[in-house]
């Protein structure tokens, strides 16, 4: 197969990012012709992958964002490919992968944190009025053939706003390097001495980028709830309002036992000195964070709105927070998780749940979806 996608970056920094790296990777190796139309090159392309720059015209992100939705279309439609897969907001497109949910869903959802003033500005953005006309065309009968959701959640997000069919639609959830995540002894040791962390302490983590709609100031509020003194947060990731969060964990009395330790390359070594796994997003289509931890041995308490609360089966729902504002919640989910018996259960399950997660099984689902989409044609 010839096969064309479309990006806003080519990069293997962000989950959407991976994925397409992880799995353009593969299908190139498999022997399949792969080329990739993107607003941003970050990093070199993968053997066997073709990677073009789109054009567009003028600084910024929203030059960035029409040049992308307008112009890899038009790129990639006239570079003979067999089927154009769009992992960005596009005009047009065979398969528009909805990976990261719906914009004015999003919108919709974390609106609760803005102020007045944010309110304002937003309803007025430019960028963000952009992104809601893109995203009404993107998914306007006639300008693509199916919608992949990385979860029923994403599904049904979609079927809320648009009222697409079941049949426009096939769920195929992502996967994740099984090979890079996995448990490793005692590989705990060193993130916990490089952070001052207690080798006999209970280390808690989030990880991920946009702390407010994962839900970090929840987590900070239920690590002042817990009892005792022997439990850690490692924070793993970047955000502009980073000081913000410090000056809660400060305001709440538990700064001393917080870590912010920013963007890490080697995450998994992050994963595999933690205990528990927490990500109480507000917005969350899947988060692939949940399944490295589970592969990593670390159970994971995700909020009900999260598409990988939909994995969690047997007892790992008792990880699921049904309130991702309810920090007293999650302070009794917390407790209950670490409970010795349960702890116990729960790293072996997480791991073997994980385990059909595979991001060789993802790609051969989107090869079989994409052979299955041509061949309809002839």
């Amino acid at each position: 197969m010839n096969l064309a996608f479309i990006a806003m970056r080519y990069d293997v920094v962000g989950g959407t990012e991976r994925d397409l790296y992880e799995l353009t990777e593969q299908l190139a190796a498999r022997g399949h012709l792969v080329t990739i139309y993107c607003g941003q090159v970050r990093v070199a392309p993968a053997d066997g992958v073709r990677v073009v720059k789109i054009s567009i015209h003028g600084p910024g992100r929203i030059a960035r964002l029409w040049g992308v939705a307008r112009n890899g279309p038009r790129m990639a439609y006239a570079g003979g490919h067999d089927l154009v897969y769009a992992f960005a907001r596009c005009l047009r497109q065979d398969i528009i992968r909805c990976g990261g949910g719906l914009h004015r869903t999003y919108l919709q959802d974390i609106r609760a944190f803005f102020s007045p003033a944010k309110e304002i500005f937003r309803a007025f953005s430019i960028y963000h009025r952009l992104m809601l006309w893109i995203e009404r065309r993107q998914y306007a009968p006639g300008n693509f053939v199916e919608i992949t959701a990385i979860s029923r959640r994403v599904k049904h997000e979609v079927q809320a706003v648009f009222g697409h069919a079941d049949d426009a639609f096939r769920i195929i959830y992502d996967g994740i390097d099984l090979d890079r995540f996995r448990p490793d002894g005692d590989a705990s040791s060193p993130v916990r001495e490089r952070h001052g962390i207690p080798t006999d302490a209970t280390v808690l983590l989030f990880v991920g980028k946009g702390f407010e709609r994962k839900g970090l100031a929840t987590i900070l509020e239920a690590m002042a709830a817990l009892d005792g003194t022997d439990s850690y947060l490692l924070v793993v990731g970047d955000d502009q309002d980073t000081p913000t969060y410090q000056a809660q964990s400060r305001s709440v009395g538990i700064a001393d036992r917080v870590v912010f330790a920013g963007s890490q390359k080697e995450v998994e070594r992050y994963y595999r000195a933690a205990d528990l796994f927490l990500l109480p997003s507000h917005h969350e289509a899947f988060g692939n964070v949940v399944l490295e931890a589970m592969a990593c041995g670390v159970p994971a308490i995700v909020s009900r709105v999260c598409g990988a609360s939909e994995v969690l089966t047997g007892i790992l729902e008792r990880g699921i927070l049904e309130d991702p504002h309810d920090a007293i919640e999650l302070k009794h989910l917390i407790d209950g998780m670490l409970d010795p018996d349960v702890h116990a259960a729960c790293r072996a399950e997480a791991q073997r749940v994980a385990q059909g997660f595979s991001s060789e099984k993802n790609a051969s689902a989107i090869e079989v979806q994409c052979d299955e989409l041509i061949r309809s044609r002839t």
